[in-house]
């Protein structure tokens, strides 16, 4: 490591072994939609609504 940051290894190693539930929750529609700016926002608000339930 060099102090600071991942160690590569390590993120290389979560990867091999979670690359599926990686891209299933990076690709997914709605995390997509968020990160390009074309969200639907009656879907961000239902959305937000719930995650705000749970603190």
């Amino acid at each position: 490591m060099d102090g600071g940051g991942v160690d590569t290894a390590t993120t290389a190693a979560w990867m091999e072994k979670h690359r599926h539930m990686y891209e299933r929750a990076t690709r997914h529609p709605f995390t997509v939609s968020i990160r390009d700016g074309t969200v639907d926002m009656s879907a961000f608000k239902r959305w937000l609504k719930i995650e705000v339930a749970k603190l």
